[in-house]
């Protein structure tokens, strides 16, 4: 059996962009909007975000 990590890059999103809405620099909050599945993780980081919260265990069981 292998264990996969996958993230919910939608709750991530969602929370960052709660986040940094309020602040209303454009900027930042369009690097959230459009920022693909590494970024997010970065800026979820360098904001201080835990980033293994948003991640969901899903076991598979694989033939070799």
């Amino acid at each position: 059996m292998v264990l996969i990590r996958r993230v919910d890059y939608r709750r991530l999103k969602r929370d960052l962009l709660d986040e940094v809405g309020p602040s209303e620099i454009w900027p930042l909050i369009d690097s959230v909007e459009n920022a693909d599945e590494e970024e997010l993780i970065e800026i979820a980081r360098q904001l201080g975000y835990d980033v293994e919260d948003y991640e969901e265990d899903e076991e598979m069981e694989w033939e070799f």
